[in-house]
């Protein structure tokens, strides 16, 4: 860690401190809205892990991109393409092992040859790239934090029971498979090298690459503005808000030919992306800024694909010393791309956007996500995070005897149709029931978003002492309407009957989270980690389950509301 901060944070305005195994990044000096966090001119664009660049370079990694797969021979579905971005993924993972390997061996032979060394030599000349990749490399912790690295029995003990348990099972699965196959097919000249990631063996070590690239990877977008802007979607869009003109101005000035695209977190919204260039403001500095536009606060529901494919466009970039700070829900912070066309130099920078002051700790802002996914990405939760969901709620319908019930025949035909007319999520299963099912969902829970106006960037804890109010989302509402519809003339209703239906699928949920439980109980006898992770993990995962709990229970407190709010009637009045 020392090497790669004196390569890299010289004339810097922030330190690293460690405590208790968990770093933490601290402001050196006050700093104001506008303010560059880190080096004055910022990173160099060279310095960063670039999968693009490294599936190039790496023969490993051309190796394993050469080996054929089904779908190379597809036709261009969805499903030939996440292979394809598998491949690629599974080949960058097993690069990056290998460069940590090989950055290890050759710290070993410079400790050797230190001794000899010439102590006087200048040391301020500009590190080349690969003394700061291994720098960099050599800094990563030896384990990585997600559950994917995590021990069996530490697995079985936290998350037994919850999604996240099949969630990550499965997902161990998938990249064990495409790891063996490539493992088997790799060209005899290129063997994977036996390397080991704190002394565990060949697959461990990709599964540590992985856990590095998943937690700390920047959107490529900051090196290539044809890339993709964020990594990953999110299915519950929390609203835009509109950009505070008085802070956002206060930019830097831009040299002539400088191109800047600014990628704004805060709030509990999307990130707001954007470019500007020295002669735009020139042009249009009596004017105020331009408000966002709806697609501007939305994440891409699918990665944009160019016509032709790169190998590791899709994948997220790792940047030396930035990916150091930690998450803060809502935290205002602005990243930047600078790119000077004269120089053909980029360069990423950090910029602030509130007052720090000197010895505070720096925070990033990994964007607006719950607790499963920063479990199941990063390996910590938040406890009360506002952002919470519960994901994955289905609800059936069996699929009726077309030629023996005419009447009901009709009933799923009009139900069918108003799955259509709502665009609602579905699927049919002709192996499930009789005659086969059609579900409807998946569905999820979330609470309603504080304003902007009413935060001030500190996570607060939603207060539930209005219970059941707005955690079931119109659209599963409108499912169980669907559910309920008896006469089709009279259209889609909900009864007591749908309430308990939806009852009885929450409470089976709420099963699986079981109760609060004390840390001490939870802690695993596993001793590969080390105490201060293994009880940041239990305290992780009990502030996972503990979300999800909260959010059922509200939903249940919702529907007993209604129900009993009816007046004994069996038809339930519901406003979406």
């Amino acid at each position: 860690m020392d090497n790669l901060i004196n390569l890299l944070n010289h004339k810097s305005n922030f330190t690293i401190v460690t405590n208790t195994n968990q770093r933490q990044v601290i402001a050196t000096n006050s700093l104001t809205p506008g303010d560059i966090i880190g080096p004055s001119d910022g990173l160099p664009a060279e310095n960063v892990l670039d999968p693009v660049e490294i599936l190039k370079c790496s023969d490993v990694a051309r190796e394993v991109l050469s080996i054929g797969s089904s779908c190379d021979k597809g036709d261009g579905s969805d499903k030939d393409e996440q292979q394809r971005i598998d491949k690629e993924k599974m080949a960058f993972w097993i690069a990056l092992a290998v460069m940590g390997r090989e950055a290890e061996q050759r710290q070993q032979q410079s400790i050797k040859k230190r001794k000899h060394a010439d102590t006087s030599k200048d040391h301020t000349t500009k590190p080349t790239q690969q003394q700061v990749h291994d720098a960099y490399l050599l800094s990563l912790p030896k384990e990585g934090p997600d559950p994917c690295c995590w021990s069996k029995e530490e697995r079985d003990t936290l998350l037994q029971g919850t999604p996240l348990s099949k969630q990550i099972n499965t997902t161990l699965k998938q990249i064990e498979d495409e790891y063996n196959r490539v493992a088997k097919s790799v060209d005899e000249g290129i063997k994977l090298p036996p390397f080991s990631i704190n002394g565990q063996g060949i697959f461990p070590s990709v599964l540590w690459a992985r856990s590095m690239h998943i937690s700390r990877s920047f959107p490529r977008s900051l090196i290539d503005e044809e890339g993709v802007w964020w990594q990953g979607r999110k299915k519950y869009q929390p609203p835009s808000e509109s950009v505070d003109t008085e802070k956002d101005s206060n930019i830097a000035a831009l040299d002539d030919s400088t191109t800047v695209l600014s990628v704004r977190l805060g709030g509990y919204r999307a990130p707001i992306i954007t470019t500007s260039s020295a002669d735009q403001s020139k042009e249009e500095e009596s004017k105020p800024p331009p408000q966002p536009s709806e697609e501007d606060t939305k994440l891409p529901s699918q990665p944009q694909q160019s016509k032709q494919h790169t190998p590791g466009a899709n994948l997220g970039i790792l940047i030396p010393l930035m990916d150091m700070f930690d998450h803060k829900n809502a935290h205002p912070v602005q990243w930047e791309s600078v790119y000077n066309p004269s120089t053909q130099t980029r360069s990423i920078r950090f910029r602030s956007c509130v007052n720090i002051k000197e010895g505070d700790e720096l925070y990033n802002n990994y964007g607006p996500k719950g607790n499963l996914e920063l479990l199941a990405t990063y390996g910590f939760a938040i406890h009360n995070n506002v952002l919470d969901s519960v994901e994955g709620i289905v609800l059936g319908i069996s699929i009726p005897n077309s030629e023996d019930d005419e009447e009901e025949t009709v009933r799923y035909q009009a139900q069918v149709e108003l799955v259509r007319e709502y665009d609602m999520p579905h699927r049919i299963d002709k192996d499930k029931g009789e005659f086969g099912v059609l579900f409807l969902g998946p569905f999820s829970l979330h609470r309603k978003l504080p304003s902007s106006s009413d935060h001030d960037g500190e996570d607060k804890p939603q207060d539930d002492s209005s219970e059941g109010e707005g955690v079931i989302p119109d659209e599963l509402y409108r499912a169980l309407s669907i559910i309920g519809l008896e006469n089709v003339e009279e259209g889609p209703m909900v009864s007591i009957d749908e309430m308990e239906i939806l009852k009885e699928v929450l409470t089976k949920k709420l099963e699986g989270f079981g109760t609060a439980s004390s840390v001490n109980s939870k802690r695993s006898r596993d001793t590969s980690s080390s105490a201060a992770d293994q009880l940041m993990r239990v305290e992780s995962v009990e502030a996972y389950k503990d979300g999800q709990r909260r959010l059922l229970q509200l939903a249940l407190a919702e529907l007993d509301s209604l129900m009993l709010g009816n007046g004994g009637d069996d038809e339930v009045e519901v406003t979406t």
